[in-house]
C-alpha cells in the first residue's frame, strides 16, 4: 500500500455483530492527495466469500470420507469412519451410530464419540420406541433437526436422560438404502455458527453414503 500498490482478491476472516465469522476478499486502493501524490487514505472493498470457501471445503471433506468408506471392509471399519472423518467433516462434538436389533425392540449401538459416560450408560436400554430424535429418524425414515436449545426438552420425554435438554443443535439422520431404515446417524452440535439449509444438505449426503457403505459390509460380512 505504501508503495502506492493495489492489493486484491487477499482473504481474511472478520468477525459479524452477532458473533459468526465470515471469510471475505479485499481489494485494497490506495488514494493520493491530489496536489503532492501523497498516499493518504486507503479504499476498501470487502466480498463475503463464506459460502465459496464453505462448499470447497465440504467437497473436499466429502471426497475423503467417500475414499475412505470405499476401503472399508466390515461394518466396523465404516463406524470407525462415520465417527472419524464423517464426524470431523460435519464439525459436531458428539456421534452415535446405532442399527435396530434383529427381532427386538433394542438399539445395538455401533459407536459412539464424545459422549459423557453417563449418557453412553443410558444408551444400552434404548428401544426404537423411545422418544428421542434418534429413534425417531429411524422409525419415520426422515431426519429430525433442532437448531435451538431447549427443543429436545419440549419435544422428547426422554431428552433429561441423555443430556439433550442442554444442546444447542441436534440432527438425527436415517440411514436409508433402497427405501430400508437400517439405522441412524445422531450429531450434536454446540457452535455459534447456525445449522443452515447448506449444512443439513451435506450431512444428508454423508448420511447416504455412510448408509451404502454400511450395507455393503454387512453384504460382504454374509457372503
Amino acid at each position: 500500500m505504501l508503495a502506492g500498490e493495489r492489493v486484491e482478491h487477499y482473504e481474511s476472516e472478520r468477525v459479524r455483530k452477532d458473533g459468526r465469522t465470515v471469510f471475505v476478499s479485499l481489494t485494497i486502493s490506495p488514494v493520493h492527495d491530489d496536489d503532492d501524490d501523497r498516499i493518504v487514505e486507503a479504499s476498501v472493498i470487502a466480498r463475503d466469500i463464506t459460502e465459496a470457501r464453505r462448499s470447497d471445503r465440504q467437497r473436499d471433506r466429502l471426497q475423503a470420507v467417500t475414499a475412505a468408506l470405499s476401503e472399508a471392509r466390515d461394518a466396523r471399519d465404516v463406524v470407525d469412519v462415520i465417527l472419524g472423518k464423517a464426524f470431523a467433516a460435519a464439525e459436531a462434538e458428539a456421534a452415535v451410530v446405532a442399527v435396530p436389533v434383529p427381532d427386538s425392540e433394542r438399539l445395538e449401538v455401533l459407536g459412539h464419540l464424545g459422549y459423557p459416560d453417563a449418557v453412553v450408560r443410558a444408551m444400552d436400554s434404548v428401544t426404537v420406541d423411545a422418544g428421542l430424535p434418534l429413534t425417531e429418524a429411524m422409525r419415520t425414515g426422515r431426519p429430525v433437526w433442532l437448531f435451538r436449545a431447549g427443543d429436545s426438552a419440549t419435544r422428547y420425554p426422554d431428552a433429561g436422560r441423555f443430556g439433550l435438554d442442554r444442546e444447542q443443535a441436534v440432527a438425527a439422520l436415517p440411514l436409508v438404502v433402497r427405501g430400508e431404515t437400517i439405522g441412524a446417524l445422531g450429531m450434536r452440535f454446540r457452535g455459534a455458527d447456525p445449522i443452515d439449509e447448506a449444512d443439513r444438505r451435506f450431512m444428508l449426503t454423508l448420511a447416504h453414503q455412510c448408509a451404502q457403505a454400511l450395507e455393503r459390509a454387512r453384504l460382504f460380512e454374509a457372503e
